[in-house]
């Protein structure tokens, strides 16, 4: 628990930032609400998703790309070892400080905007499963940043790939409530894509910052 409060003091270092991101983001969700013609559940499940991926694709470096530039990845590494447990507590104090809160403002959200417990429970389910697993699957991308030495091509290079299957699994999920699949199946698959990428990006991100590492000595 300790070492995962030091990573979240990492994240929310600076206190403007921190707030301006919730300010953005709470106004971004309420925009488009307020421009959907019929505000049905499917309909608020696509935007509450592209809003996630929106934001874990604008603070993906933030895992492990920025505190590398910073000098603060070697540090570390050197006292607390490269392994998959500090990997997993890093993208987890990430999806902790960027991604949970906005999981529970969309959910009080919901809400207010007439939609009834049972259905906030099942899309606050489904957007905490959601977040956790694009939340795992980027900081791969965040890990081969730390290769592209601020390099825009690289970048988008890197990106590309990486966003595509997103927006594919996005518009799949919607497609299955628009089917009226039930929830609980939804939430299952959910559950098994996290367990899944938890379970196997960590070492292969540690295979990557390993070589990173290495090849700056």
């Amino acid at each position: 628990m300790i070492s995962l409060y030091r990573h979240i003091q990492t994240y929310t270092a600076d206190y403007n930032e921190i707030s301006l991101y919730y300010l953005s983001y709470l106004m971004i969700v309420i925009l488009c609400h307020a421009c959907l013609p019929d505000v049905s559940i499917q309909s608020s499940f696509a935007v509450n998703l592209f809003i996630m991926i929106l934001v874990v694709s604008l603070n993906t470096q933030k895992i492990f790309h920025e505190p590398k530039r910073l000098g603060l990845l070697n540090q570390w590494l050197i006292y607390h070892d490269l392994d998959e447990v500090f990997i997993s507590i890093r993208i987890l104090s990430f999806w902790l400080t960027y991604l949970f809160p906005l999981c529970c403002v969309l959910g009080l959200y919901s809400l207010t905007i007439g939609f009834d417990v049972t259905q906030t429970m099942t899309l606050n389910g489904c957007m905490i499963l959601f977040s956790l697993a694009i939340c795992f699957k980027m900081s791969l991308l965040s890990a081969l940043l730390t290769f592209t030495n601020n390099s825009p091509a690289l970048v988008i290079i890197l990106c590309f790939p990486f966003c595509v299957p997103l927006l594919l699994l996005t518009l799949s999920l919607v497609k299955l409530l628009s089917a009226n699949m039930p929830a609980t199946q939804c939430l299952m698959m959910l559950v098994a894509l996290v367990v899944l990428l938890a379970s196997s990006l960590p070492m292969l991100i540690r295979t990557i910052l390993s070589v990173g590492w290495c090849a700056d000595y």
